[in-house]
């Protein structure tokens, strides 16, 4: 994912960073928005897939979106990846200021 990251000149992010108690693969923190590497390498056991979707849970009940992306997504469709990622973060962008207060009203 770094590699990716890279290539497209996707900047301000935090590799391995912490938010909120947890431990992200990668956060935008002026978008509070994250992307965790999800798939079979890291959960193996039923035990690891609930811990990382009471994470996710407990992230975005606290305002920070959550994206998963797998390795396979990765490797087979990573301009999907990119446009996804830059549409998320892209909805983000003033999250929390002023004026997105007031449109909320």
């Amino acid at each position: 994912m770094l590699r990716i990251l890279r290539k497209h000149s996707i900047k301000g992010f935090e590799a391995n960073g912490w938010i909120n108690g947890f431990e992200v693969d990668f956060i935008w923190r002026g978008e509070m928005f994250c992307v965790e590497l999800d798939g079979w390498d890291g959960h193996k056991s039923r035990q690891a897939f609930e811990r990382d979707r009471l994470k996710w849970a407990k992230l975005e009940a606290s305002g920070v979106a959550v994206m998963p992306i797998t390795a396979r997504q990765i490797r087979q469709d990573e301009a999907g990846v990119i446009s996804r990622l830059q549409g998320a973060r892209a909805s983000r962008r003033g999250w929390g200021s002023e004026e997105s207060k007031r449109a909320e009203t």
